[in-house]
């Protein structure tokens, strides 16, 4: 069973009391340098090639592989024991209570399972591979370690990657090539999340877990966290394969937008209410990228005839218009008062316009 400290960080900082098991293992934590991170539920069909992969790096240096297994209601977890009892020197397994499970829009999610790897995992690097992928190039590791280690001024680096999608295999064509910096990731994801590898010791574990409870995209706050303090690349080798399977986080924000800017904007509002920008300008980011999400979603709400929630977007759209600082100098004015006529204004305007 977890120590008696992670139990009780894990009632204090993740709501869950539920005990989280890890089976015994020979893995020597002070040599591991870097963690491969996977994440699995429900993956009986894809699991073992994923492990099978990672098993096959080669490096020369000490890796280990965690597993957070979620208690699939298929065999995910028997096959997961069968690989931790095989190779009991690589594998880590931490077998999840769903009582732990963390809800993000009324809908189970693996956060927990991710907030308590980052915390228990301390090797100086991470890389990620969800229970569904797998990995084609067995030095991917090493030559993203080298990166990072050759590279002191970078935090995070992705390859690209091949993407299965409907019995079809092509390229993943979201990645975006070259180096990026804080700004241009909290714009966009640069690569896809089985490429990831990343330096810990420039990743908050604890900020991650303030500001993305209530946000579905975990992959994403990672870059974005690490970039606020040093850069970040993608490397022009293919190295692994993504099979969307329709069920995932992606597949769900292709399919309704909405979820995509909730987590947005939840994940943005977190991170600037946590005071941890460095500087106005990545806090003037953050402000514009907030503005842009409102003013999406604001009109997707209008959209599905929502005139409350359409009017309630616009209105933070308008507070983003202005910074936070001077709006709290302006005295004069009435916010609460100024919002609720603003409300009434634009559903009396919508409610004429369908009449």
């Amino acid at each position: 069973m977890i120590a008696d400290q992670l139990l009780k960080y894990q009632v204090h900082h993740l709501g869950g009391n539920a005990p989280v098991y890890e089976l015994p293992n020979q893995v020597k934590i002070e040599e591991v340098l870097v963690t491969i991170c996977v994440f699995t539920y429900n993956h009986e069909s894809h699991i073992s090639r994923c492990l099978d992969s990672l098993l096959q790096q080669k490096t020369d240096f000490k890796f280990a592989i965690y597993i957070g297994e979620d208690q699939s209601p298929d065999a995910t977890r028997e096959i997961c024991k069968k690989y931790a009892k095989e190779n009991p020197e690589k594998i880590r397994l931490f077998l999840h209570d769903r009582r732990n499970n963390i809800s993000i829009n009324n809908k189970p999610s693996g956060r927990f399972n991710s907030i308590f790897a980052y915390h228990v995992i301390n090797s100086r690097y991470l890389a990620i591979c969800e229970g569904d992928d797998y990995w084609t190039d067995q030095r991917k590791l090493q030559k993203q370690i080298d990166f990072l280690r050759n590279n002191p001024d970078y935090g995070i680096c992705y390859t690209h990657c091949l993407i299965r999608e409907n019995g079809v295999t092509r390229k993943y064509d979201k990645t975006i090539s070259g180096i990026f910096s804080f700004i241009d990731s909290v714009q966009e994801k640069h690569g896809a999340t089985l490429t990831m590898v990343f330096d810990k010791s420039v990743f908050d574990a604890k900020l991650f877990a303030e500001t993305t409870r209530k946000s579905t995209m975990g992959d994403w706050p990672i870059e974005c966290l690490i970039t606020m303090y040093r850069k970040g690349k993608v490397l022009e080798e293919t190295t692994a394969v993504y099979q969307r399977l329709g069920s995932g986080i992606t597949s769900t924000h292709l399919t309704n937008p909405l979820n995509y800017y909730h987590s947005r904007i939840n994940f943005l509002e977190a991170l600037l209410r946590s005071g941890r920008l460095e500087d106005k300008g990545q806090s003037g980011i953050v402000v514009a990228i907030l503005r842009k999400c409102y003013f999406m979603r604001a009109w997707l709400y209008l959209a599905e005839g929502n005139v409350r929630f359409f009017s309630s977007d616009i209105v933070r759209y308008l507070k983003y218009c202005f910074s936070r600082q001077s709006l709290a100098e302006v005295r004069f004015i009435d916010r609460f008062r100024f919002s609720n006529m603003l409300k009434a204004s634009i559903a009396q305007l919508v409610a004429s316009k369908r009449s």
